[in-house]
């Protein structure tokens, strides 16, 4: 079962599952609140996109940057909470209810993770979408759990902030070309979202073009070996 459209047509970054409150997540199912509760969980998901990393460079694992790799993972992790959460809300007006504690995610590295939300709450039921409700109800509540978590890596909150304005300003990009009769919507979500609390300072738009004011460090993931740079580069060289 699936929430309904458009999240499931828009493609892996928008799509989530839904599974009974009574459920038990088995494998590959896991509660993405384990992320946070379970010691090395989180731990473990970096290590899988160090490895990722290194396989890409054609480098051992040890060379990979720890940080880099946590960077990419928690921009990973984000991306998927926002993206299906700014989609409903922009075509439904309706709100996803992502909290950690009802979410489940399989850390498959390489490819969009797949998400489940409880299908009983799927929704917030009567609470009209805004830039504000899913910056209290999404940014505030897992993301900001997530991000807290990920910090602790010896990363730093301002590249963790900007990955999330980067997963905010990404979606949005994607459901303006998609659903372009929402296209206003979408863009009064995403600048409440990318002006409110955290995400204020983390970056700047113009002509449609966002640019991030901390480095996703994707580009120092292995020292002293030239690397791509992501696609709102704070250097300007994307």
């Amino acid at each position: 079962m699936s929430v309904p459209e458009p999240t499931a047509a828009l493609g892996p970054h928008f799509a989530v599952d839904t599974h009974p409150a009574a459920a038990v997540a088995d494998r590959p199912w896991q509660p993405l609140g384990d992320l946070l509760g379970r010691p090395g969980v989180l731990r473990g998901w970096v290590r899988e996109i160090r490895g990722l990393l290194a396989v890409a460079a054609g480098v051992p694992e040890g060379r990979v940057d720890p940080r880099a790799a946590a960077s990419l993972a928690h921009l990973g992790l984000v991306a998927r909470l926002v993206a299906p959460a700014l989609a409903e809300a922009a075509h439904t007006g309706r709100l996803l209810d992502l909290s950690l504690a009802t979410t489940w995610w399989q850390p498959v590295p390489g490819r969009p993770l797949p998400l489940s939300v409880m299908a009983e709450t799927v929704l917030y039921p009567s609470r009209r979408a805004s830039g504000h409700l899913l910056a209290e109800l999404v940014v505030e509540g897992p993301v900001r759990k997530l991000t807290t978590a990920v910090a602790e890596l010896n990363v730093s909150p301002r590249v963790l902030w900007g990955n999330v304005a980067s997963a905010v300003h990404g979606a949005a990009q994607v459901l303006t070309t998609a659903l372009p009769h929402r296209e206003p919507v979408v863009r009064e979500l995403s600048t409440t979202l990318l002006r409110s609390g955290a995400l204020a300072a983390t970056g700047s738009v113009a002509a449609g073009r966002f640019r991030r004011r901390s480095c996703c460090l994707l580009y120092r993931a292995v020292p002293r070996q030239p690397g791509p740079v992501c696609a709102d580069c704070v250097h300007g060289t994307s």
